[in-house]
């Protein structure tokens, strides 16, 4: 079980693609220097056929292994040595990813104690696919610079206090197909184009007493639209 911060140090580790740290006890705020991973920020050559890497933060040397390219810790578990395959959270599943796990960026810090905002610095990983912060302490906005994470396929922020309107740039991500906003104090209309179009599952909203529009039967009549 891992308690405690998370440390700045993890910005420093560049190539590091997937970062599980769910089911523990951390607290304190998400670091604003994950901004900094430039493999979640450009693309990647490929390689086949190879080993991936499979590195954790030592406890007892308190120092991070250089060059990581996985952090997985996952249901209290430390796993170390060499691996090609990998069990992530994506979608509103567990999904394997094996051959095709060098295409994966994905941060889950779901299930812990964070708060404090969101960072902006994190809405720079343009590559990322998957980000779950779910059943944390959160506040304040959703960053308006989501918008920008162009690749995004699940976002899971269920669970916080996380407060105002949805981003309107929100629309923009046209793979995003399993969102979960659910139990917050987002408030105000829901955005009415977009990908928000095709997202017709009311459940995404749920615990959010003060919105409106589709797919919820609550009425926006009186409620203006969030703006950019």
């Amino acid at each position: 079980m891992l308690v405690g911060n998370i440390p700045l140090e993890l910005g420093n580790l560049t190539s590091l693609r997937v970062i599980d740290f769910a089911y523990n006890y951390l607290s304190g705020a998400i670091p604003y220097n994950l901004g900094n991973l430039k493999a979640m920020k450009f693309a990647h050559k490929i390689f086949y056929n190879t080993k991936v890497a499979l590195a954790i933060y030592d406890k007892i040397s308190f120092d991070f292994v250089d060059n990581m390219e996985i952090l997985y810790m996952v249901s209290n578990k430390l796993l170390r040595g060499y691996m090609d395959n990998v069990n992530v959270y994506l979608k509103g599943r567990n999904i394997q990813y094996d051959k095709l796990l060098q295409l994966l960026i994905s941060i889950d810090l779901s299930r812990n104690q964070l708060s404090r905002k969101i960072p902006e610095e994190v809405m720079n990983l343009s590559y990322l696919q998957n980000l779950n912060l779910s059943r944390n302490l959160l506040t304040g906005r959703i960053p308006d610079k989501i918008g920008t994470l162009l690749r995004l396929e699940s976002l899971d922020l269920s669970k916080n206090d996380l407060s105002s309107a949805i981003p309107t740039t929100m629309i923009m991500l046209s793979f995003l197909s399993h969102p979960n906003l659910s139990y917050n104090n987002l408030s105000r209309r829901i955005p009415d184009s977009g990908r928000f179009l095709a997202l017709s599952d009311p459940s995404i909203y749920f615990g959010n007493y003060a919105f409106c529009g589709f797919p919820l039967d609550n009425d926006c009549e009186n409620v203006d639209k969030p703006s950019l």
